[in-house]
């Protein structure tokens, strides 16, 4: 099965990985989710584990099946975070966040902070700007380019930046959790599981139940 990204579930005695279509197919999944443990005990109650909420360790994203285990790839990768509800970044935001830093750190650091900025920068000295300094409007239009309205880029961009404290509005839902809604949210949560794994409930749980092989659950 040729997937782009697994979901990785850990438990004290096994990992679960999901395969979804794309990055931004996995996000819209897990952004519906508060934390870690919402996340994995939702996913185990869609999927019928059957294992106890008490093994839940940790979820994290995996680019192949061979680096399941390796819970640091998102910290060389950043775009590989989990993209929890109070990560859901306003874009619009985010873009002015990122002008504004390269445009008092460019020349200090933040060439070397984001990958594939620094080719990005040079291309448009050379195309652009000749016998003349830097100008803001050439920063906004330097972030831009490199932004590209690509969804890797944007996410790493938006991660970079918080582990800077640099905080980025949040698209926020107001939620009223009663049962009428929970069962709705739930539902939804299978529904965005069923779109971004392109793969029925009971596929999945075939595929699942062909991991772990003879591990204790």
């Amino acid at each position: 099965m040729n997937k782009n990204i697994y979901l990785v579930l850990e438990y004290d005695y096994q990992y679960i990985y999901l395969p979804f279509v794309s990055l931004k197919d996995v996000d819209n999944y897990t952004v519906g989710f508060d934390n870690v443990l919402d996340l994995v005990a939702t996913t185990g109650s869609i999927l019928e584990l059957g294992i106890p909420n008490n093994e839940i360790v940790d979820a994290y994203l995996s680019e192949t099946i061979d680096q399941i285990a390796d819970d640091t790839q998102e910290f060389s990768k950043r775009y590989l975070s989990i993209k929890y509800r109070h990560d859901d970044y306003n874009k619009l935001a985010l873009e002015n966040n990122f002008i504004n830093y390269i445009n008092y750190n460019l020349r200090k650091h933040a060439l070397d902070e984001f990958n594939g900025l620094r080719y990005v920068y040079d291309n448009y000295l050379k195309a652009y700007v000749t016998n003349r300094e830097l100008l803001d409007s050439d920063m906004s239009k330097i972030a831009l380019l490199y932004l590209d309205n690509n969804y890797k880029r944007y996410k790493e961009c938006y991660y970079i930046l918080k582990d800077k404290n640099i905080k980025t509005k949040i698209n926020e839902k107001h939620l009223i959790y009663n049962d009428e809604n929970i069962k709705k949210m739930y539902e939804e949560d299978k529904e965005m599981l069923i779109r971004g794994t392109g793969l029925a409930i009971s596929e999945l749980q075939d595929y699942v139940s062909k991991q772990n092989k003879g591990r204790s659950k």
